[in-house]
């Protein structure tokens, strides 16, 4: 038994002498120009600082891991953050056949990336996402066809400052569109800086793709020189616009008026286009192009569909605010209440008349439609029409009738009304008869 247990643990002795070398000499380590190499992964840079500097991978370079050029390589604290870091925009070409690690460009120094041609589809290991104070550039390919959901976010940072007040700032990364690009997926550039001049080319932008970016004229490089907001030119290829793709506010200034250009090819609107911040909600028109075949506006800026039997978008701004006849179908949250200097909940009520050829609206009318009476000129009750939506409508249990807000029906047909809205005895009392 003893002679079995030593020829055992001498044979493991001689397996672990065999496996010692061949782990070393698995482990390649190369330092050149600045990058620290194992095994084709570039685990860090560490390269002098220099504006206007070309990083020049080694062609050992199959990878770049997490953190690679994170300006912690070089300092230990933020506040050791110098200002040729934060500026310096050296320069990085990574051909497309370099796998990169999602948190590659993580709290990284002020460096301008250029991803390589062959590069067609973009997923969130391209951010770049620098640290605090520190300005970066992308440059994307001719060949980029999609970027995916969230893939060049940027974030918010919050920290507190010298007088304890808690400062909000966006990671501040200039991205360059190219030609070529058709799909921006949900988030794929939210809070980044762009130029207003979108490719051509795009023809679906999705959910939340702009929110809180900023869009700047092409020959303005920083963010800090753009007085005010500016919005994007829509592109004439665009074939769907999702929603929440812009936020008015971002701590910025809050313009109170946006005209989008709604080109011939766009097939599909979300109308909640605009994200609503701070309670305030911005006065959106629309310019449909003459040429495009399912939307139309007026001469208010009014969202219709191209027989305008439809309502997608109205700005109810005034005391008296009458719907043109034509209009058969009321959409989800086609009123846009304007509370441009917040009044309170207790004045400006606003009278809305209703078509007579008005068959059908939906429960969700508007959003904020506190103080307002509907009128309705007939006496068949429309229907209301529901639709798969956000979580936080599930509260808003009482349909047309939110607040104070009441309805003005022709005689002899409140029964019709509250029996087929489903309306509660409480809230009958809410339901007038028209003199």
């Amino acid at each position: 038994m003893k002679k079995r247990l030593l020829l055992l643990s001498l044979l493991m002795c001689v397996c672990m002498m065999m496996l010692t070398p061949y782990a070393s000499a698995k482990r390649k380590v190369i330092n050149k120009n600045g990058c620290h190499i194992v095994n084709g992964v570039l685990e860090k840079y560490t390269g002098k600082i220099k504006y206007g500097k070309k990083i020049v991978l080694p062609k050992e370079v199959k990878a770049i891991g997490k953190e690679a050029f994170s300006v912690y390589n070089y300092v230990d604290d933020e506040s050791q953050i110098t200002d040729t870091m934060k500026n310096c925009h050296m320069k990085l070409k990574v051909d497309s056949n370099i796998k990169i690690n999602k948190r590659a460009f993580n709290e990284c120094f002020s460096i301008d990336v250029t991803y390589g041609e062959g590069l067609k589809i973009l997923n969130s290991n391209y951010r770049v996402t620098p640290a605090i104070g520190v300005y970066c550039k992308v440059y994307l390919p001719k060949t980029l066809r999609v970027i995916k959901k969230n893939g060049l976010r940027c974030y918010m940072s919050k920290f507190w400052g010298d007088d304890n007040s808690l400062i909000e700032r966006s990671q501040e990364v200039r991205i360059y569109l190219n030609k070529g690009l058709k799909v921006i997926e949900e988030g794929g550039l939210a809070k980044a800086i762009i130029d207003k001049k979108l490719p051509e080319t795009i023809e679906v932008i999705g959910d939340y793709t702009f929110a809180d970016a900023v869009f700047v004229e092409s020959d303005i490089d920083y963010p800090e020189k753009v007085k005010g907001i500016i919005y994007p030119e829509m592109p004439n290829n665009l074939k769907s616009i999702g929603a929440y793709v812009f936020n008015p506010n971002l701590h910025r200034s809050f313009a109170s008026e946006y005209t989008i250009n709604i080109p011939a090819a766009v097939e599909n609107i979300d109308v909640r286009v605009f994200s609503k911040s701070s309670g305030k909600t911005p006065c959106v028109k629309y310019k449909v192009d003459k040429k495009n075949k399912v939307y139309s506006n007026d001469e208010n800026g009014w969202l219709y569909s191209k027989d305008k039997k439809t309502l997608y978008w109205a700005n109810i701004e005034k005391a008296e605010t009458v719907i043109q006849d034509t209009v058969e179908n009321i959409e989800f949250l086609a009123f846009n209440r304007l509370y441009r200097n917040q009044p309170s909940q207790e004045s400006d009520n606003i009278n809305i008349y209703m078509p007579k050829k008005l068959k059908k609206m939906s429960r969700y009318i508007g959003e904020y439609m506190y103080d307002y009476t509907l009128h309705f000129a007939t006496k068949k009750a429309p229907k209301l029409t529901t639709r798969n939506i956000d979580d936080i409508y599930e509260y808003r249990r009482d349909k047309i009738l939110w607040g104070n807000s009441s309805v003005v029906v022709p005689k002899g047909s409140k029964e019709e009304y509250v029996k087929k809205w489903k309306i509660t005895d409480k809230k009958c009392e809410r339901v007038l008869v028209k003199d």
